[in-house]
């Protein structure tokens, strides 16, 4: 989608241009012949290179293309990688509203800021490409269709080092699709049998090989905390096995995500507005699936396991029951207080498993898991728990670097007294109303016993209930480019 160029082999004729343009930086196109239309532009009464602001001229003179696109960036000194990844995204969707099928994006000269031009680069690659998405699968009308191909042109000094970046961003960038569409697919489409069939499809044209445990298998390893969730549904339980083995590597990293197709609650029945969204709840399946194929296509020298534990948490005459006692496939036995806090359960099995088969070096898991984490960070913000701060440290930094925001929340183990049970080694619930994001972390922690373990509770930023930016309405692909740039940092 996204074709890198040399600025001499930039065809004539082309369909809509877009160049940047900041409020107090003249000339900031990089190339001359953009300079009048730069100032036309700030000439206007409603434009003036004002962030988010863009401006259309039809038919330009001395200018290959039948359309030109200018965007604000603001002003010089604020000014950030962000703001590129910004001008992409508005240039790209201006372009769609047009019924472009082609843009040429034009490289904003970055030495007039102190931003690097690789990171520059890179933020538009993103922005460009992430934002050219729609998901559209249910519509019987198609509208806003995507754009066929966007033209970066650069230096032929530049080429192949930001060919290379181009190609690096788009193979993450595919990966956050996937993450979206199947987030995004209606509950009745991805039910257990479907997503298990999603996740392996995917992973192994991504390079990883799979392996799926059904629910007989389940039950013969003791995978009762999982089993449980599922009985309520008409479909079984399932456990993916994703791994990537490189010839030599370094480390082992395994993530873990929640595959809860749908959750109505159980027995502990949400209300119906409460229900609206809950395909989201594999969006962790989703995250972790997508950050691990991106890191098959791009080579990396780690070893990396993806374990997604898969259920509907539904109501029937087999639903499991507030008061039932589970044993997990750890031995330790969990008393349910409520089933609606069904992904932590799904969690302990797979988290057990995991350390005890695969000994990794590092668990990560993604997971949907609290509205208490929204009400502490709000509905863009990932909560991060770990007894590791440096890589929890890092993790955000990350997190701020690429956009997908996150906060370290403390893993405060005093509150691990409000797990313990009367009848269970533990409770599924903390009891009362604070804390829950922590709660549910520690109850997490209970089921890896030596491995460092970090946990992403990304229930807000999962799914979006509005466009902002390269984010459609619906699944986000959260997670995906956080936990593989993270790891290809490392």
């Amino acid at each position: 989608m996204i074709k890198i160029i040399k600025f001499s082999e930039l065809d004539s004729g082309s369909e809509v241009t877009a160049i940047a343009v900041s409020e107090n930086i003249n000339e900031f196109s990089g190339d001359k012949k953009y300079y009048p239309w730069e100032q036309k532009a700030r000439d206007l009464e409603e434009f003036k290179g004002q962030e988010d602001k863009s401006i259309v001229f039809y038919s330009p003179e001395n200018i290959n293309a039948k359309k030109i696109i200018l965007c604000g960036l603001g002003k010089k000194e604020k000014l950030s990688i962000e703001s590129f990844r910004k001008f992409a995204s508005n240039a790209v969707k201006k372009a769609i509203s047009l019924k472009a099928s082609s843009l040429d994006l034009i490289i904003p000269e970055t030495q007039k800021t102190d931003l690097d031009k690789k990171d520059v680069f890179k933020a538009l690659c993103e922005g460009a490409y992430l934002s050219n998405y729609n998901f559209n699968e249910y519509k019987s009308k198609k509208e806003d269709s995507p754009l066929k191909e966007i033209k970066i042109p650069v230096l032929d000094e530049n080429f192949e080092q930001f060919k290379n970046i181009a190609q690096k961003s788009e193979k993450i960038c595919s990966c956050v699709f996937f993450a979206r569409n199947i987030v995004s697919t209606p509950p009745m489409d991805k039910r257990p049998e479907q997503l298990k069939n999603l996740l392996v499809d995917f992973a192994s044209k991504s390079g990883l090989q799979t392996k799926v445990l059904d629910n007989e298998k389940l039950e013969e390893l003791g995978f009762n905390s999982h089993l449980g969730v599922a009985k309520g549904s008409t479909e079984g339980a399932y456990l993916v096995i994703m791994e990537y083995t490189p010839k030599d590597y370094d480390e082992t990293i395994a993530l873990v995500g929640k595959g809860i197709t749908f959750d109505s609650g159980g027995l502990d029945l949400k209300p119906p507005s409460g229900m609206e969204d809950m395909k989201l709840d594999m969006g962790g399946a989703a995250a972790v699936t997508g950050a691990a194929a991106a890191l098959a296509k791009l080579g990396i020298n780690k070893k990396i396991i993806v374990v997604v534990p898969i259920a509907e948490n539904m109501v029937s005459g087999d639903a499991y029951r507030p008061g039932d006692v589970l044993k997990s496939y750890s031995g330790k036995t969990i008393e349910v207080l409520n089933t609606d806090a069904e992904g932590r359960l799904l969690l302990a099995d797979a988290l057990s498993y995991t350390e005890k088969l695969f000994n990794p070096d590092l668990i990560i898991d993604a997971a949907t898991l609290t509205g208490a984490c929204m009400v502490a960070l709000g509905d863009k913000i990932a909560g991060v728990f770990t007894d590791n701060e440096k890589i929890g440290e890092e993790i955000v930094k990350k997190g701020q670097e690429i956009n997908e925001p996150c906060w370290m929340l403390p893993v405060f183990k005093e509150y691990g007294k409000r797990l313990k049970s009367d009848v269970a080694d533990l409770k599924n619930i903390g009891g009362g109303r604070y804390g829950g994001a922590i709660t549910a972390a520690l109850f997490l922690k209970e089921f890896v016993e030596k491995t460092d373990f970090v946990h992403l509770d990304i229930a807000g930023p999962a799914f979006s209930q509005e466009a902002n930016y390269y984010t459609n309405k619906g699944g986000t692909g959260f997670g995906v480019r956080l936990i593989a740039e993270y790891i290809l940092s490392r």
